[in-house]
């Protein structure tokens, strides 16, 4: 039961998570990311061509999507295999269905949000990095229930 409730707690913490960066309006989303790239410049100490820095500008903002939405398919995985003992194929069926729900609606909260837009590309990267999350989730669970059963 314990199990079950710490892992509804994350995957709600996930979601809260990605509404309240989908809710800061584009200028604000902007600083953020920017302010990011700035200091890992400024870490590497180089200055690259503006064209460069337009690209990484974009390259963060997608990686962040990417890396959010795997954190989110992840723990969703984790909450049917180990909060409700789903068997694999359930498990992981649930947890696309879910997170590619939510990045549908991720995106449409987006079209309400000053300077922001919706986007089916944004809904298929989400999507994809939800996938991945839910791969390694998989195959970690693997892992362990192979190493259970040989003690």
């Amino acid at each position: 039961m314990v199990k079950k409730i710490v892992l509804w707690a994350l995957v709600i913490g996930c979601m809260v998570l990605i509404f309240h960066f989908s809710s800061q309006p584009a200028d604000d989303s902007m600083d953020l990311s920017d302010g990011l790239l700035d200091k890992i410049l400024a870490f590497l100490n180089i200055s690259p061509p503006e064209q460069v820095v337009i690209f990484m500008r974009v390259f963060i903002r997608k990686v962040a999507h990417f890396a959010v939405y795997s954190l989110l398919g992840f723990l969703i995985y984790l909450l049917f295999k180990v909060g409700y003992e789903a068997k694999a194929k359930a498990a992981l069926c649930g947890a696309v269905l879910i997170s590619s729900l939510y990045a549908v609606t991720d995106e449409v909260h987006q079209l309400f949000v000053d300077g922001r837009s919706g986007s089916v590309k944004d809904v298929l990267l989400d999507s994809t990095g939800a996938l991945c999350g839910i791969i390694i989730a998989w195959g970690i669970c693997c892992i362990l229930s192979r190493r259970k059963k040989n003690g």
